[in-house]
């Protein structure tokens, strides 16, 4: 069943709103209320500024 858990979190249809990626183990929200990739909001979380993207 955690497979199964897993597949929905990363193609919920959500779209990274820092990075832009389509697929994470876990979707969050950045303060703004924008989904956010699970890097993308550990990153946030940590060092208080958004992941740089390249």
């Amino acid at each position: 069943t955690g497979s199964l858990k897993n597949a929905a979190a990363s193609t919920a249809g959500n779209t990274c709103a820092n990075c832009g990626t389509k697929s994470t183990p876990l979707w969050r929200r950045d303060p703004r209320g924008n989904p956010i990739c699970n890097a993308c909001g550990l990153y946030l979380k940590a060092r208080n500024t958004y992941r740089p993207t390249w």
